[in-house]
């Protein structure tokens, strides 16, 4: 980002926030606004159309003099890939400055811990960005989620136990690839994407179920991350005392009782088949899903008793559970000894669109932003969707 005479922080971000959540805006609404100068509006103004960070819209209807000119945010004037590496796959997007995945390209690819393998991420990553045709100049990074506990100080893996990943660190997808590195735990990944942008959400838990379980917590509109690299792993309290093994080798935890797999297993592996299946009322497959579903309802009764706020299923889970949230709901009230009101606090995701991934890429989405300057007090109105 280059330095220009006169361009402070605080006023850029400003100036850009009210540009980015306003748009289309005219320079005299900036001023009006902001409670800024006309040449000092102005001046940004050139300096954003510089960097390429904002474009010029439409002209509205003169009311006498010059007509004037809308300004709006260049979606595109920044992205970043974001890449989501499972046991058995590479998924790779290009994600722009509104969360919109603008590209995306997924090989089947089985990991394994080698750097034949770690070359191969690297070529799919260059190959993903010349084919998406999109301005190498303006890509700001790659961020790498994957299962796993990771270091925020050290970006290392630190726990390994669902694939063979412990010590990995973004500098090993790095040194494959021509752009800097992020490296994050795909669960946190996956919850930044709901959670985008910063404000739509004050405090909420991401259930994070798929064939593993984890979460990610958000307080005061950041994630939580605890004194270490594992706050808000929810799959591994305990369930059923002494009950099923759980692969980090204790028993009853979530895990064995809320994964996907419980699930698909009883339809060859298929989610969509077993959900299919349950949309037909197959006897032996709404059996199944009553012994699950009071797992899961003691599992998010647990997480809302501890954290008192917004719970989001999400994962492979929260794809395929919407008809069926109003009978989530109903049984965790069941359970609760106090305010049964589950259908205030408990939702299903809304971001699906390859979610790890898209929230790998806004880590460097979100370090842009916060390089503009300070956000100050002023807080414009963000725009997700109305859960209901």
């Amino acid at each position: 980002m280059s330095a220009t005479p006169g361009i402070t922080g605080r006023t850029q971000r400003e100036v850009f926030d009210y540009i980015r959540f306003n748009a289309p805006v005219t320079k005299n609404e900036i001023v009006q606004e902001l409670d800024l100068s006309l040449p000092t509006v102005q001046k940004y103004l050139n300096h954003f159309i510089n960097e390429g960070w904002i474009v010029k819209g439409d002209t509205l209807p003169s009311r006498g003099g010059r007509s004037p000119r809308t300004f709006l945010m260049n979606q595109n004037g920044r992205i970043a890939v974001g890449v989501d590496i499972t046991r058995d796959g590479v998924a790779s997007v290009i994600v722009n400055l509104e969360r919109k995945v603008v590209y995306k390209s997924t090989i089947e690819a089985y990991y394994e811990r080698s750097e034949p393998y770690l070359a191969m991420v690297g070529r799919h990553v260059e190959e993903t960005v010349t084919r998406s045709g999109v301005d190498r100049s303006r890509i700001l990074g790659v961020g790498f989620g994957m299962p796993g506990l990771v270091s925020r100080q050290t970006e290392t893996v630190t726990y390994g136990g669902v694939i063979d990943n412990l010590g990995l660190s973004h500098e090993d997808f790095e040194r494959h690839i021509s752009f800097p590195a992020h490296l994050v735990h795909d669960v946190d990944a996956a919850a930044l994407s709901e959670f985008w942008p910063q404000g739509a959400f004050e405090n909420a838990v991401y259930m994070n179920i798929s064939r593993t379980l984890g979460g990610s917590v958000l307080i005061n509109g950041s994630l939580y991350w605890g004194d270490g690299s594992y706050a808000g792993e929810i799959g591994h309290i305990s369930l059923h005392a002494g009950g099923l093994k759980c692969y980090c080798g204790n028993y009853g935890c979530m895990d064995p009782y809320c994964s996907t797999k419980v699930l698909a297993r009883h339809t060859g592996g298929s989610l969509t088949a077993f959900f299919d299946a349950l949309a037909a009322n197959e006897t032996t497959i709404r059996r199944v899903w009553s012994g699950y579903l009071a797992d899961l309802s003691r599992a998010i009764l647990n997480v809302r008793m501890l954290f008192g706020c917004t719970v989001i299923i999400g994962g492979e889970l929260g794809t395929h559970v919407g008809p069926y949230l109003d009978e989530i709901r109903l049984a965790v009230d069941k359970l609760s000894f106090y305010n049964p009101n589950a259908h205030e606090y408990l939702f299903t995701s809304t971001y699906t669109n390859e979610p790890v991934a898209t929230g790998a890429a806004l880590y460097f989405i979100d370090e842009f932003f916060s390089s503009l300057g300070s956000a100050g007090s002023r807080r414009w109105p963000t725009t997700h969707t109305t859960r209901t």
